[in-house]
């Protein structure tokens, strides 16, 4: 049984900058390994790039240095001959190709639904434009370039069974339309090949390319193709890159590079380039803010509440400080038991005295909803200094009414999930709230959390 059921293998000569989102992408689709071929000079700044996909039990990329420049034929024997094995199914796609499949599908799922009788589908191009890029690439391809030729490009590349694969003939894997493109004619025997949506493709390649752009660019089908699924080309990621592909150099199958800086010092490049941005197509313009809205569903509610404390980084003061207060004085030390770190630690410290007391000003008359302390938690002697105490509100720092009183010989938690809540049955208007010990002794807890709106009548 085959380690994969859907790979890739790749060829990559300068695409350290685009090599983590096309990755990305693709597993998101459910292909399940990438045979990666760096064709660079020096292989190191690829490879760090990728290095995460490679390393782990189960690693998403096999990476392979291959320096012979251009030599892309090559690259792909080498697969067929040491790793077609290890797959089910494979297919030869470059760094600037995006298959786009139906929302939500998965290869495998859209691969399946042609029938088990399939062997091959094949999957056309159409080519995007640099979309107003002059010197530099957009950040993220997929949502930076919406502008392509109206025309399906009669070139495809394709999905196939790894069995047929293992039948290329060597003798003509270099004649005709390149193996990369499509089996038909490079192995013995009948392919059963479709387009994607559902045609036979055995003779599509005949007459290439007059005859297959005629069929692919029929007005029914052009648009049944793009509604299901096709190839987006980011082949010219800017204007510059027409330059760029001969400056990368021409060695191997680099060697016709110069069609492309000589079409952009030429009259014609501007006609060019408008034919690259005949159409809008947004289609996966979305992909990348689609997923990342799954993010929200990881965040966590770190109290009761989801919305945060009216009474964090607000002013607060104390009765005292002591030897064991970080802060330098009541005001400095009474703020650390705002700033929201629930740890079990003491995060303010009285000395000792009669009914200590702690007292935050939240700046403004609130419907006061709930009060929450969370108790020191080191030791249980600790803790139970806190066991007596009582909550005070007040609409300014002299006059208060106390609210709630707790007199037990239990100590109350905190970080355990067991704060001590007040939450009165209908909200108390007031600006100052008072924590006070009824009884001599010192006052120090974790932090102290008051919910609440404000009152503008009192505003």
């Amino acid at each position: 049984m085959s380690k994969y059921r859907f790979s890739i293998a790749a060829c990559a000569r300068w695409e350290s900058r685009f090599i983590v989102e096309w990755l990305n992408y693709y597993r998101i689709i459910g292909f399940d390994h990438v045979f990666l071929y760096c064709n660079d000079d020096d292989p190191r700044e690829l490879y760090g790039k990728v290095l995460p996909y490679v390393l782990g039990p189960e690693p998403f990329v096999t990476f392979r240095h291959y320096p012979l420049q251009g030599e892309q034929l090559r690259m792909y024997r080498h697969f067929l001959q040491n790793d077609l094995e290890l797959t089910e199914w494979a297919g030869f796609f470059d760094i600037d190709e995006f298959l786009r499949l139906p929302p939500g599908r998965t290869i495998a799922e859209f691969v399946d639904g042609m029938g088990e009788q399939v062997d091959c589908v094949l999957f056309n191009w159409v080519f995007f434009g640099p979309n107003g890029h002059k010197n530099e690439p957009g950040a993220r391809i997929l949502g930076d370039y919406t502008f392509r030729q109206k025309a399906i490009h009669p070139l495809t590349k394709y999905v196939a069974r790894s069995e047929i694969l293992a039948g290329l003939k060597a003798d003509s894997l270099s004649q005709g339309i390149a193996f990369w493109h499509c089996p038909i004619g490079h192995v013995d025997g009948r392919v059963r090949a479709v387009n994607v949506i559902g045609e036979d493709m055995s003779t599509y390649y005949d007459g290439f390319p007059q005859a297959s752009a005629a069929f692919a660019n029929d007005q029914r089908r052009s648009a049944a193709l793009l509604e299901t699924a096709i190839i987006h080309h980011y082949a010219f990621r800017s204007e510059a890159a027409f330059l760029e592909r001969a400056r990368r150099g021409l060695g191997g199958a680099f060697g016709d590079q110069t069609i492309w800086s000589d079409l952009a010092t030429s009259d014609g490049f501007a006609s060019f380039l408008a034919g690259l941005h005949e159409v809008e197509d947004r289609s996966l313009a979305e992909f990348w803010p689609n997923q990342f809205e799954s993010a929200k569903a990881t965040t966590i509610a770190v109290t009761h509440h989801s919305d945060l404390p009216v009474s964090r980084g607000r002013v607060a003061t104390q009765s005292s400080i002591s030897t064991w207060s970080e802060g330098g004085s009541p005001e400095a030390d009474a703020i650390r038991a705002l700033n929201g770190v629930i740890d079990g630690r003491g995060k303010f410290h009285t000395d000792l005295e009669d009914t200590p007391w702690w007292r935050v000003d939240l700046g403004a008359v609130h419907g006061i909803r709930e009060v929450r302390l969370f108790n020191r938690m080191e030791l249980p002697g600790i803790a139970a200094r806190a066991n007596r105490l009582a909550i005070d509100i007040g609409f300014d720092p002299e006059h208060f009414i106390e609210v709630f009183r707790r007199e037990s010989d239990e100590p109350f938690g905190g970080v355990d999930g067991h704060p001590l809540v007040f939450a009165p049955s209908i909200p108390i208007p007031g600006r100052f709230v008072r924590v006070r010990l009824m009884e001599r002794n010192y006052l120090h807890l974790d932090q102290v959390e008051v919910y609440g709106e404000v009152l503008a009548q009192f505003g």
